[in-house]
């Protein structure tokens, strides 16, 4: 792989890449290589409107259980097509990943006079 660029997200890298495509719904979306099938430190990019915006997610801001995986969340917009790009974090790192898309509803308790409450042991954590 050659050093690169990624247009319009201000990042450079030089792995391998692979590109998939995936149409939203209007629900929000998760991308994830958190997978027992993942074995080399991915990264995850979505690119919305034909590559030009990006949301970058890498494992710095994912939950995985491992420290391969990477996650990015967003709001989809029904019928836009979205690519995501998967590629190591490491220069030249590739390997094997699982990567999944889920979509779940948005919240209904956007805000903070909404919010509600937690349990904990039968007590009101506040």
């Amino acid at each position: 792989a050659t050093t690169r660029t990624i247009s319009g997200c201000g990042i450079v890298k030089a792995s391998p890449e692979v590109f998939y495509t995936v149409v939203g719904n209007g629900r929000k979306m998760t991308a994830s290589t958190c997978s027992g099938a993942t074995n080399f430190a991915t990264s995850l990019m979505l690119w919305q409107f034909q590559c030009s915006t990006c949301a970058w997610g890498s494992n710095a801001d994912s939950s995985c259980d491992d420290t391969d995986g990477a996650r990015v969340t967003w709001d989809s917009i029904a019928d836009q097509t979205y690519t995501l790009v998967v590629f190591g974090r490491l220069a030249d790192s590739e390997g094997n990943f699982g990567i999944s898309v889920t979509d779940f509803e948005n919240p209904g308790n956007d805000y903070c006079a909404q919010a509600q409450s937690l349990q904990i042991n039968g007590a009101e954590v506040v």
